[in-house]
């Protein structure tokens, strides 16, 4: 409402609510004998400050009849009575109610209203009844429905009358505004209005449908039913739109010609449903075959279940664009979700030429287990535009060797999630093919991706080729594992390989190629090829969870200035490092290509302060260690709660022997909030720091240790002052 900043104001715990609330209402626990009414009541304002505040002033040196009073109002919703109440409480509601544009904005948040008091909404449920309703205006199928629903969600979210659930794809409404919309409703005449104190326990169908029932555009029997039979009568519901019959496991038989008249089905859902399809063989059939399918020319949504599917073992593709057979409207141009799986011979989606508008609405693609598929699609794809797919899982698609051509990928401007694995003969994720109009582009972006998993792509070696520049602006999440032939992004041509050597730019998993600003997780495992992880600072500012495992090629992980970039890395996670000798290299310029060969960071390089915002450290396998830390470097992690250190054989100290030119700035006090230590199997290591000062970590509650005694005194000590510093229990392990 043009304020600079907008604060949410939340709702209170439990304990916080009652103090405000007595506060208010001038309750004392010792001494007032309405402290259990007055406990009720403010239960009923489920923490919502204003309503905490206009209650208990209305009641405050008020006798116990009120209060009994109040309450019987707030628990029915109807609090008219409460002094202050509509003025304090609903007048600020009323304001941003009255003030949403248009009836659909209000009546969507009048609906919520119906659903039981503190109740998840589904979105999807809100979308079937408000189509069914009429709320929304001007819409022409489902998908327009659902961006309807979504965008008037947001609305009402911004005027704080709805807020998120507790699952993706929920809403709820506060107690007191769900009471609000209630007696708003209440008021008026809206012909959803119902009482949900009362629930239809029993509804059968009848033997007929009646007339009225041809106006219906939208049936859902939800989980449980025990419908046996789907009469064909259901074919006279000509504007349905929808039918939903999840989870009805005792459907045993779908009438013949049941979908015949159903012209304007854009969804159809039977999963965990019926699953007798028969196959239809010019034999007369008593139930409903997948040729009447083939009638529902508006579909856009199918999910059902087949019994048999011995027929599906010969399926070689799912559409041929042969000359003859080629559909002047584009193979599958309103198909949204593609899930294939387990169809052991296929070979392609679609074998030949895709002709333009193919697959134009498709927002989900899933292929599993499809262990005969080596391409996608065979022919060339240059019409093809994929520009609202969302999500790609392709696993277990052991030949085949590709996605996409460069060219379909530029076109993947919606892409959210792309995750692939498993796919034995997979050489390249997108592979060059020339453009119709033989325009070169040498940059490919990928703008709205925000994971990214790479998983058992043993033949990998690239994401793509002949790029120049690959941009991932949206990604934050990244994992790679398993994939021991991966070059880089868009590595460089084998000529340029062998002008400028393997030590280059060119072996870097992040290198100036590549542009990820905003990643916040990343998982490393495997990538064998790698000899560096990041080259330039400024792309990981973002970066919060770094797992590095069994990566062989790693002699180090960062330069300074891209360690000195990493201020919001919480938690970092080093395992089997076999050739690990240093997590930062050198600063020197002269010695750019060497790395510390005993150190994570050397006090030698003055003034750097990495990771201070570090939470949790764990090391394991790295057997070329043997110093984890300078102690300037120790000095500046002040918020780790946690290090384990495991299996690292040529580990001497956790910190190196102190220089005698450096100063501690803090004196002998490291990890101010370390609470758990680990260190097992290091059978070299000495001590924990070899130093002249008494060391103090004044949050250490719990260590555990197999190493030497000389250690295990140390940390006594170091254990003994914390638990005089501050009582807490401690576990020490000795396991000499």
């Amino acid at each position: 409402m043009g304020a600079e900043v907008i604060l949410p104001l939340e709702v209170l715990s439990g304990e916080e609510a009652w103090i405000l609330f007595s506060d208010e209402a001038g309750i004392s626990n010792d001494t007032s004998n309405l402290v259990p009414i007055a406990k009720e009541v403010a239960n009923e304002c489920k923490g919502l400050p204003i309503a905490l505040v206009s209650v208990a002033r209305a009641l405050k040196h008020k006798s116990k009849p009120l209060w009994d009073d109040a309450l019987l109002q707030l628990k029915r919703s109807m609090p008219t009575n409460i002094p202050g109440f509509l003025k304090d409480v609903y007048r600020p509601l009323e304001l941003s109610y009255s003030h949403l544009e248009g009836n659909e904005a209000q009546n969507l948040f009048l609906l919520c209203s119906l659903f039981r008091e503190d109740s998840n909404i589904c979105i999807e449920d809100l979308v079937r009844y408000g189509i069914g309703l009429t709320i929304f205006n001007g819409i022409k199928n489902l998908r327009e429905g659902r961006n309807r629903t979504h965008a008037l969600i947001e609305i009402l979210k911004d005027r704080f009358l709805l807020v998120d659930g507790d699952r993706k794809g929920y809403v709820k409404v506060h107690d007191v505004v769900r009471d609000f919309a209630i007696l708003i409703a209440s008021k008026n005449e809206h012909r959803f209005l119902v009482n949900f104190d009362k629930i239809l326990e029993d509804w059968r169908w009848t033997d007929t449908l009646r007339d009225s029932y041809e106006h219906y555009t939208h049936m859902s029997l939800f989980s449980g039913s025990d419908f046996k039979i789907l009469p064909a009568a259901l074919g006279k519901l000509t504007n349905l739109r929808l039918l939903d019959l999840t989870d009805c496991q005792n459907l045993q038989v779908i009438e013949q010609g049941v979908f015949a008249g159903m012209v304007q089905l854009e969804e159809l859902n039977l999963t965990n449903s019926y699953a007798a399809w028969e196959v239809y063989e010019g034999n007369k059939k008593n139930s409903a075959d997948l040729t009447e399918l083939e009638l529902l020319l508006n579909l856009k949504s199918l999910s059902i279940s087949i019994a048999n599917t011995k027929e599906c073992n010969t399926v070689d593709y799912l559409a041929v664009t042969a000359d003859a057979y080629t559909p002047s409207s584009g193979v599958f141009p309103t198909l949204e979700t593609l899930h294939l799986r387990e169809i052991p011979n296929m070979k392609e989606i679609c074998h030949g030429p895709l002709p333009a508008k193919s697959f134009g609405e498709l927002q989900y693609l899933h292929l599993q287990a499809l262990n005969g598929l080596r391409h996608l699609c065979s022919g060339p794809t240059p019409n093809l535009s994929l520009s609202n797919l969302k999500s790609i899982y392709i696993y277990e698609c052991r030949n085949l060797v590709s996605l996409f051509s460069t060219c379909v990928a530029e076109s993947m401007v919606q892409l959210e999630e792309l995750d692939v694995g498993d796919c034995q003969m997979m050489n390249k994720v997108f592979f060059h093919e020339e453009r119709k109009d033989n325009v070169t582009n040498s940059n490919l972006e990928f703008p709205k991706l925000n994971k990214l998993v790479l998983r058992c792509l043993h033949t990998v070696t690239s994401f793509c080729i002949k790029i120049d520049r690959i941009s991932f602006p949206q990604l934050m999440v990244l994992k790679m594992e398993d994939l021991p032939r991966f070059k880089g992004f868009c590595p460089a041509k084998s000529s340029q390989l062998s002008a400028v050597g393997r030590n280059t730019d060119l072996q870097i998993l992040f290198n100036k190629k590549v542009a990820s600003p905003r990643i916040k997780m990343l998982k490393l495992r495997m990538l064998d090829e790698m000899s560096k992880v990041f080259s330039q600072q400024g792309f990981f500012r973002e970066l919060e969870f770094l797992e590095v495992d069994a990566c062989q090629g790693l002699s180090s992980l960062f330069s300074p200035s891209v360690a000195r970039d990493l201020v919001k890395l919480k938690e970092l996670r080093i395992r089997n490092g076999r050739r690990l000798t240093g997590l930062i290299e050198k600063e020197n310029k002269a010695e750019m290509n060497t790395y510390y060969t005993v150190t994570f960071c050397s006090s030698k390089t003055p003034g750097i302060i990495i990771f201070h915002q570090l939470e949790y450290l764990e090391v394991d396998a790295c057997d070329c260690l043997e110093v984890l830390f300078s102690p300037l470097v120790a000095q500046g992690l002040v918020k780790l709660k946690e290090l384990r250190i495991r299996n690292c054989k040529r580990l001497v100290e956790v910190i190196e022997k102190e220089d005698e030119q450096v100063q501690m700035n803090n004196g002998p006090t490291l990890f101010p909030q370390l609470k758990y230590l680990e260190l097992l199997n290091v059978p070299n290591m000495t001590s924990f720091w070899h130093t002249n000062y008494e060391i103090k970590i004044p949050s250490l509650r719990h260590v555990t240790i197999d190493t030497n005694i000389l250690v295990a005194v140390q940390l006594k000590k170091i254990a003994k002052h914390a638990v005089q510093s501050k009582p807490r229990k401690l576990f020490l392990e000795e396991l000499v």
